[in-house]
């Protein structure tokens, strides 16, 4: 009977989760001390990559604030939201210049059939 309460059974959602941090589940509980050491780790590089990111955006803005306030956003406004996939502010056309063009392709149509 010890072997039997020894042995260690996992769900699949348990199982995967155990191979998406690179780990296997553990089938005994003789495995237990070396998988909470070795989970003790991962867990210090996600908290590390976690805090790198951080520090990452936090000079981002920083570098954007200073750009802001030295009046250089234009360009990069342009760059950023052509990577965002939106178009610059300035290639999109005002209310009332989008309205004149649709008036004046109507009248070219009208001027057509008319011929």
């Amino acid at each position: 009977k010890k072997n039997k309460s020894e042995k260690l059974v996992h769900s699949m959602d348990i199982i995967a989760s155990f191979a998406s941090l690179g780990l296997a589940a553990p089938t005994s509980k003789a495995g237990m001390p070396d998988l909470i050491t070795k989970l003790g780790e991962k867990k210090a590089e996600f908290l590390e990559k976690r805090k790198d990111a951080h520090v990452k955006r936090a000079e981002q803005k920083k570098k954007i604030a200073a750009q802001i306030a030295a009046g250089e956003t234009d360009e990069g406004e342009k760059k950023a939201e052509e990577a965002n996939g939106a178009p610059a502010a300035e290639e999109k056309p005002a209310e009332g210049e989008a309205e004149k063009a649709e008036e004046a392709t109507t009248t070219e149509e009208e001027a057509k059939e008319e011929s």
